[in-house]
């Protein structure tokens, strides 16, 4: 294990646990659903190549990029998620009993941070952020993981913002091959309706390449 602070504890029975680099490389070198969805532009556009990439030579790259915390990081993290789980403290809410915080060089996943499954993965360049900004990450962060763990709360929350369920939704096949895969769970299955020019229409939103 990583040495001071090593396990914060947010909720009754979760702790966020600071991984080591063995354990962040197991974590973003699984075979998970992510791996398995990436399109081949997706992994060469990560890579910066025009060239095909293996899903092999995919996530050599990506678990290359693991780095170890320090024990000044792990002190400023700490203090956040104190914060943080004040904050939660009269909140009905829910997470894993385990949350690992991996840290990167960030060039795996364009600068961005990001969820695995029930890890949160934090480029360097964010890790540097001030104190605010950075419990402002981590709380968005923990709120993709507490999704992820509670899935069937998905329709109350995507109907705040306009979106109502609808059965899953197939992409053609040249967008389909275009599509951006991102490392949270994405599912075509809410859609919104929007107006284009004098009709309103029923929209999913879709990430995808121009060409």
């Amino acid at each position: 294990r990583s040495g001071l602070g090593a396990n914060v504890p947010i909720r009754p029975g979760t702790v966020v646990e600071f991984a080591s680099v063995a354990e962040g490389q197991a974590i973003l070198g699984a075979r998970d659903a992510f791996i398995q969805t990436l399109t081949p532009w997706d992994r060469s556009m990560r890579m910066k190549t025009n060239g095909l990439v293996s899903e092999s030579q995919f996530m050599a790259f990506v678990t290359n990029e693991v780095r170890a915390w320090t024990a000044d990081e792990q002190t400023k993290l700490t203090t956040n998620l104190n914060t943080i789980s004040g904050l939660m403290a009269d909140l009905n809410v829910s997470f894993p009993s385990v949350v690992p915080l991996i840290k990167t060089t960030g060039n795996e996943e364009g600068q961005a941070a990001y969820v695995r499954g029930k890890a949160i993965i934090l480029p360097q360049a964010m890790v540097n952020y001030i104190p605010t900004m950075l419990r402002h990450l981590l709380i968005h962060e923990l709120f993709h993981v507490y999704m992820i763990q509670n899935p069937h709360l998905d329709p109350a929350l995507y109907r705040i913002l306009g979106f109502l369920p609808c059965g899953e939704i197939a992409l053609p096949p040249p967008l389909n091959d275009l599509r951006i895969t991102g490392p949270e769970p994405w599912h075509h299955h809410f859609f919104i309706t929007v107006k284009l020019g004098n009709e309103r229409i029923p929209a999913v939103p879709v990430l995808y390449f121009r060409s």
